[in-house]
């Protein structure tokens, strides 16, 4: 099947750009990248703290001109924050019923910070919330296996989904407006194998482009705004299995985060290999057009991350998530920041002035069960 799907789909990709990136020879090209030769400034969003809104885990992070969108955990509450981390109310509910949803698979605020548009793919819908006036609305996606995420462009919705291919006309990409309404299908697939379900697939939109991750191809997918292929980036000599798992795009390139399936030998159950763990941190490459793809190194605790010189945190180890505005964005952990705060103030040899004052004070300001601090990055 794999064979007939190469061979089925040859001239079609034999139109688009076919690039590579060998997996074993990025991780061996380790060089020390800057946080200054990225970024421009920081600042911080410290998020209220109070019952209504108690955070354990950040999921979803969005950032507008007036409001901060949250979720707590992937299938927790949507917590919405002014600007500044003032919390102003929880939006829709969990739940069966319509406008409820039970996990997040994807989650965007619009330009005019008027909607949040939200995939659920444990029950295949698409929900609209508006922010304002707490309205709900939400459409059930037929025929659809898996649902990856969505991206909006303008006042359109597109939603990457892996289709049912016993049903007619399976495609990848559903096009929406604003009211929910289907308006165009892209991607028809006509091969079964082309698309099957995975959880490590994502699509983004960055200038006027799309780019979709293909874990069957291993494979990062950039498209025209007709949906047709313009270039094709494959993993080789995987190491760990590893796929692309999320993007985070700079001036000059981007960052790309990889998770790798760790094998395990389970001879007793009768079992030759079996996917028993995922490995969230299997690496992070930065490329740039045309370059040997980089394996960032921080030389003080030779770890996969970028040195911190505008924060003095020493590792910036978490590209996060970058929007078109121009900024990366991350939150950080209050009881994280005490504890490496205290290490310098015991080590002599260390200077607490290395790391921002700013984020100093608001620490020591912070009790231990806090929520997270949001740190946003400008970029160049």
């Amino acid at each position: 099947m794999i064979l007939f799907s190469c061979s089925g789909n040859k001239e079609k990709q034999s139109e688009s750009k076919q690039e590579s990136i060998d997996v074993a020879k990025a991780f061996e090209n380790k060089q020390e990248l800057k946080l200054s030769q990225f970024a421009t400034e920081v600042s911080y969003i410290k998020l209220e703290t109070n019952p209504d809104c108690l955070i354990a885990m950040v999921g979803n992070l969005r950032l507008g001109k007036r409001y901060l969108v949250l979720s707590n955990g992937f299938q927790g509450k949507i917590f919405l924050f002014t600007r500044t981390g003032k919390f102003i109310k929880t939006i829709g509910s969990m739940g069966k019923g319509p406008g409820e949803y039970i996990s997040i698979s994807g989650l965007v605020v619009d330009d005019q910070e008027k909607y949040i548009f939200l995939t659920d793919n444990r029950q295949k819908r698409l929900i609209r919330y508006g922010l304002a006036d707490g309205s709900a609305i939400s459409v059930n996606l037929n025929n659809v296996l898996n649902i990856y995420g969505l991206v909006l462009v303008d006042s359109d919705v597109f939603v990457y989904v892996i289709p049912d291919m016993e049903k007619a006309n399976p495609c990848s990409i559903i096009k929406f407006d604003q009211s929910l309404n289907i308006t165009k299908s892209y991607m028809k697939i006509d091969d079964p194998i082309e698309r099957i379900a995975n959880m490590f697939g994502f699509i983004k939109y960055y200038k006027e482009q799309f780019w979709l991750s293909n874990p069957v191809l291993n494979s990062l997918d950039i498209y025209d705004s007709q949906f047709q292929l313009q270039k094709r980036i494959t993993l080789l000599n995987r190491q760990n299995n590893e796929e692309f798992f999320d993007l985070a795009f700079s001036q000059n390139g981007l960052f790309v985060k990889l998770v790798g399936n760790i094998l395990e030998d389970r001879k007793s159950t009768g079992e030759i290999t079996k996917i028993y763990s995922v490995n969230l941190s299997g690496g992070i490459l930065y490329l740039e057009q045309d370059q040997v793809p980089v394996y960032p190194l921080n030389p003080i605790s030779q770890s996969n991350s970028i040195v911190d010189d505008l924060c003095g945190l020493n590792g910036f180890s978490r590209p996060g998530l970058c929007s078109e505005k121009g900024y990366f964005i991350h939150h950080l952990d209050i009881n994280f920041l005490k504890e490496k705060i205290e290490k310098y103030r015991k080590d002599e040899s260390r200077e607490l002035d290395n790391i921002d004052p700013v984020l100093v004070s608001i620490i020591d300001k912070s009790g231990n069960e806090d929520n997270p601090i949001i740190r946003v990055i400008q970029s160049k």
